[in-house]
Formats: structure tokens, sequence, C-alpha cells
């Protein structure tokens, strides 16, 4: 059974996706075709599987390493075209757009009205071809125009600004730049700006589609086609600020001045941040330390301008970037401070408590980590000694077989080793009381975040002792450590691959293989020791293989005994992840298969 779907992602190139998933075209059973226009890229997978509700587990496991793989450059959706997809999105959070075009001249105004409904969202969409208009219609500062030039990051800013104020939309965009076949105010074919800005930040993004292939119309409908995607990110992702396109070797070589900033900051400068280096780049101007970019008689003429009516009513300061303050006042709130100047020394102040915060919690887990698997390679090289013994499967004086007697020594609350080496699962298993000690303990006794491997207390632990059903409980807090990698049952084709494992106790050894792989919000039911009758044993088994998420071929009758493992759902939830191997019999035959439960 072969199913296919198709995903589609704005700003790779095709040769960059096939970079991006190139693992991923290697799996058995999947092909991937990629094909690119306009840096809009269609990726077509094809998946197969033995029938159809595995081939569709397949296709959704491929797809979202994909997505993953391509980040937000996917976008997905009703809507298979960018245009649509704005407007969707605008729809759905009740946003106005107002559009401002210099180098696409209405492209993007004409794709957007495309879109059926596309009215609820966008009534004001401007051709802004020469600088007079830039001045007259959009409130640009000629002095501005004079001194970066039309195509630069600073007039992209107010035209962005310029389109929100005068339409009262929620959102303007706008571009500005060179498409070409010559060369403007000394700027190359495929420099651009785009601008974006709501009524409390302002980005721009600098795109540069240097390429000699492209001629002007494939420059102005890529750059339609990328500022679009610019919208439709600012409007999907609640990370938008961090860079939007996956780095340099993308099309997008550099983000000019990806930074947001407020549209009510109080300087009237195009932007407000010193000059720190000797030399730096600053909207195709380069600046010398300390110098600021205008002078500071010209400021009140040549920045953004900042109205009451659109954030705050209080008169802005007339400063310069050059101007000294004493490095105190500059990060922490002060007498004199302007609301928009509190807010961000606040914001500053926050996000570096949450970065201590999160390094020190962090850091206390890397460590916690490096602990637990110190004393679980201690642990495993005293059992493994033991192994290399030719007599270590025998009971010795004491009543337990030779390999436990070490381990037993150091703490005789060990009942076993769990042996599920495929998945990363080598560890002793623990007696428990009704308190589960284990649960945070490590095999010493002593803390741990990661706790142990523990039976559950209803468990029988003598010699001679006989359990129906063994239940063994064990953390995942989302790491190799505890049960974490039992999550991995509930992929199909890992299950294929890693069906069997051993438990010896201290008095024998065996052998499991998996039945059943449960995924319930409770493991109340599921971890019963005690049974009425045969019938009753039967039953259970019966329920078990109703709610499993596969269907296996495995035979369980009265006369077997069972294997439970239980741990947290790897949401990190009340949930549970629930593996029921069954008891390898001498002449049980193994010929091991498995399908998606479709009965669940």
């Amino acid at each position: 059974m072969i199913l296919t779907n198709t995903i589609t992602a704005i700003g790779l190139t095709k040769e960059k996706v096939n970079s991006l998933i190139g693992k991923i075209k290697r799996y058995t059973g999947v092909e991937i075709s990629v094909s690119e226009s306009h840096f809009i890229t269609e990726i077509k997978l094809s998946v197969e599987g033995d029938n159809e509700n595995e081939a569709a587990f397949n296709l959704k496991n491929v797809k979202e390493r994909v997505v993953s793989s391509l980040g937000q450059n996917v976008f997905t959706g009703d809507e298979n075209s960018i245009q649509g997809k704005v407007v969707e999105l605008l729809k759905k959070h009740s946003l106005k757009l107002a559009t401002a075009e210099s180098c696409t001249s209405g492209i993007i105004s004409s794709k957007i009205t495309d879109v059926n409904g596309a009215s609820e969202v966008f009534d004001f969409g401007i051709s802004a071809y020469s600088n007079e208009i830039m001045v007259n219609a959009l409130n640009v500062n000629q002095k501005l125009i004079d001194t970066y030039g039309a195509v630069s990051s600073q007039t992209a800013a107010q035209m962005a600004i310029g389109a929100m104020r005068i339409s009262g939309a929620d959102i303007g965009l706008s571009v500005t730049g060179v498409a070409g076949p010559q060369m403007s105010e000394g700027k190359p074919v495929g420099l651009v700006y785009v601008g974006m800005c709501d009524k409390f930040g302002l980005w721009v993004l600098k795109l540069e589609l240097f390429d000699e292939s492209l001629g002007r119309e494939e420059i102005r409908e890529r750059t339609a086609i990328l500022a679009l995607d610019f919208v439709r990110r600012y409007l999907e992702f609640t990370n938008f600020g961090a860079p939007l396109f996956r780095g340099n070797d993308d099309f997008c070589t550099k983000l000019d001045k990806m930074t947001l900033f407020s549209v009510s900051h109080e300087y009237e400068v195009a932007f407000e941040e010193e000059i720190e280096n000797k030399e730096t780049e600053f909207g195709g101007t380069k600046l010398q330390e300390n110098e600021s970019v205008v002078e500071e008689e010209e400021s009140s003429d040549i920045g953004i301008e900042v109205k009451p009516d659109i954030i705050s009513e209080e008169k802005p300061h007339k400063e310069t970037v050059s101007s000294k303050k004493p490095f105190i006042r500059k990060i922490l709130p002060w007498v004199g401070d302007s609301v928009g100047e509190l807010i961000r020394k606040l914001l500053v102040i926050v996000v570096c408590v949450v970065t201590v915060a999160f390094t020190s919690y962090f850091a206390t887990d890397f460590l916690s980590l490096k602990t637990e698997r110190e004393t679980a390679n201690k642990i495993s090289a005293i059992y493994n000694t033991a192994l290399g013994n030719e007599n270590a499967n025998e009971l010795n004086e004491n009543g337990i077989l030779n390999k436990f007697q070490n381990l037993y020594n150091e703490n005789n609350d060990i009942f076993g080793w769990i042996n599920a080496s495929d998945s990363k699962i080598y560890a002793p298993v623990m007696k428990s009381d009704p308190n589960y000690f284990y649960a945070s303990k490590d095999f010493y006794k002593n803390n741990s975040k990661f706790g142990s491997l523990f039976l559950d207390a209803n468990q029988k632990t003598g010699k001679g002792d006989k359990n129906k059903n063994i239940v063994i409980y064990g953390n995942n807090i989302h790491n190799e450590a505890a049960f974490s990698p039992l999550v991995n049952f509930t992929k199909i084709a890992y299950l294929k691959s890693n069906h069997t494992l051993s438990f010896d106790t201290l008095y024998e050894c065996k052998n499991y293989v998996v039945f059943a792989v449960l995924k319930e919000n409770s493991s109340v039911g599921f971890t019963r020791n005690l049974f009425k009758s045969d019938n009753d044993f039967e039953m259970y088994v019966k329920t078990l293989r109703n709610l499993s998420l596969f269907d296996t071929n495995v035979t369980v009758d009265k006369n077997d005994n069972l294997l439970t493992l239980i741990t947290e759902d790897e949401s990190g939830g009340d949930g549970r992840v629930i593996i029921i191997a069954k008891e390898i019999k001498e002449n049980d035959s193994i010929n091991y298969n498995a399908t998606v439960n479709t009965k669940k």
C-alpha cells in the first residue's frame, strides 16, 4: 500500500531542501521528490506500508520528520498559496494588513486580492514607485531618502509605518529594492528591503537576490512571495523575532536589523542602537565609532515620526544615538524614563533573570544525568564482571544466582536485572514498598531525579514465589535514563525490530516477547498479579489486545506468565506507556509480526 502527501516550503532552494532531508530520503519504502518555483518548494512524499493503516502511520512519521527538518519554512493548512495562507491567518486573528510597494509595484496587493474574502482583511495598498509618492502619500521623510536612499532599511521602515497609520490597519508591509535591469543609487540588482510593523514593533528584513539567472520579473515575483511569507511567519509563530530563515547558507544571507524595536520609541532617529564597533554596517552606510546616524540638529527631521494617537501621548525626547548616559542608567529603570524605555529595561531584566534560571536548571540537569550515568556504569560493571564467570547462572549457597551475589552484597533490595539492550534499557530492578521508595532513589539509596526501576508493591519476591504478571515501573524524563526509551515501542517499525527482552530474577532467568503496547491515561487495571480463574486471565489478555496500539501474532494462553513495563507518557503528563510481554517457553516458536490495531 502506497500513500502520498505534499508539503510546501518557502524561502529554501531545491538544493537546500534536498540537503536538509537527505537522510529521510534514504529510508526504505520512502520516495521524496522536490520541485521549486520562485522559492516555493513542493516536497512530494510517497510512503509504503503493508496495509493502509501502516502506510498512514509511516506517512505521518515521515511527514513529521520533514516538517521538523524544514522548520518555519513549511506552511500548512487548507490554503495552497502563500497569499491564501496570509488571508486565512489575518482572518483568524481578526487583523487588517496594508501594503506600500516600490519595486514590486502592486504585485503583493494583486496576490492578496486574488483570494476570495480578502476584503475582510485588506483594503489599502499603494504603489510608491517614486520618491515623491513615498514622501507625499506615505510621509517618508525626504531627508531620510537623501541620506540613505530610497532603497534602504530606514525607508522601508517608514513606508511600513506610513501604510499602517494612514490606513488604520493593524499591520503595515512595505517593499523597496532594485529589481533591475540596472543598478540604482549605486546599489546592486537584487537588493531588497522588506519592512513590517504593528502598533508595538517594527522589523526590517534585507534580501539579497543576487543571481545572474534571475530577470527583473523573477526578482519582483520572488520578492512579493517572500514579503508575504514574512507576514505569514509573524502571524503564525510566537517566536517570531528569532532569525526567520535558516542561516547563511540560504538565499537570505543577511538579516538587516532583524531586531524588534518600538514604534513609540522616544528617539526620533530611525534606530536607537549605539555603534559599538569601529566600523559597522548600518543600512548600507558605514559609521565610525561613536558617530551617530545623523547629527543631533537633524534628528527631528529625519527619523521615524511618532504620533500621539498611535501609542503614547508623551512628548518624545530629542536625543541622538551618541548621547551619553551613565551605564547603570542605561540598564536599570530610572527617574525620567519614558514608558517605552521602562518597558524595554524591565523586559531586559526579566530576560536576564529567566536566562540565569534556565541556565542553572539545565546545568543541574546535566550534572544529575552525569552522576546518574556514572552510577549506572558502576553497577553494570559489577554485574558484567559476574556474568563472565562460568557458573554465573547457577544458584549458590545463599540460594540466589551467582551473578547477583556482588550486587546483592551492595544492596539486598535488588530483585533482578532487565535487559532490552536495543532499547538502551540495561539495569537492575529493585523491590519496592507501598511508598515507592525507589521512584526517587538510585541503587545506593541516594536521592535521584531519575529514580530506579522498581517492582509493583504487590509483587511476591520470595524464593519459590510465582507471579502470574510481574509489573515493573520506571520514570520517563525525556532522556536515556530509567524507562524513557520505552516510548519508542509506540512506533511499529521499532517494535518489529525490538520485540524481545530478558528479565532475570535472583532465582531464575527468563526471556519475553512483547504482544501488546498501550498508551493510556491511567495504568489502573493493567497491573493485576492475581486472577480468579483461567477464564479471568484470558479475558484480561483479550482486553490488553483490544486496547493495544498494534496487533501481534504472539499467542498467549492460560499457562503463560506475563511481564508488564510501565512508564510515564513522553508528553510528561499523567499518561502511561505500557508494554506487556509473555514469557517465552521452551517449545515456543517466534515468527514475529505486528500491524496497526484498526479496532482500537
